[in-house]
């Protein structure tokens, strides 16, 4: 994905894709949840309009731990920048983690509007992204 770019040396980095309205999220090694927690709050911080963005975070290469509290900057970071709920945007986690998508499905409370899920591979995780508007999930909230 080209446009800008931003990076955390240790840990995550985030391209955002301007034309496809999609950031794409690499977290890699082993990231604490704050060191991780810190630049994604800020991408909502610094720029509220990417709330209206889909996301696609990469865990593939991720091996640290994040528990559901360390998001809670995160998820404060979204509710400033007062999503449109009709959007139905999306999210979509790339990991080998089978258990994962429990996690992933407990996160459409926790960002409103959003609906997020958890692919083994590639190729799924961009075909969730690219469904269409009229064709995403209705009435999940």
């Amino acid at each position: 994905m080209p446009a800008s770019s931003l990076r955390d040396a240790s840990a995550v980095e985030v391209d955002i894709d301007e034309a496809r309205r999609r950031v794409l999220v690499r977290i890699t090694g082993p990231a604490s949840g704050p060191l991780v927690a810190g630049p994604i709050s800020r991408l909502f911080t610094d720029r509220p309009e990417l709330c209206a963005y889909d996301m696609l975070y990469d865990l593939t290469h991720y091996n640290g731990d994040i528990s559901a509290d360390d998001l809670d900057p995160v998820v404060d970071a979204y509710e400033r920048c007062h999503p449109d709920t009709r959007l139905l945007t999306r999210t979509a986690f790339l990991t080998p983690d089978r258990y994962f998508q429990s996690w992933a499905s407990a996160m459409d409370e926790q960002f409103v509007g959003r609906e997020h899920r958890a692919f083994p591979r590639r190729e799924a995780a961009i075909a969730f992204l690219d469904t269409p508007e009229p064709e995403r999930r209705r009435g999940l909230y």
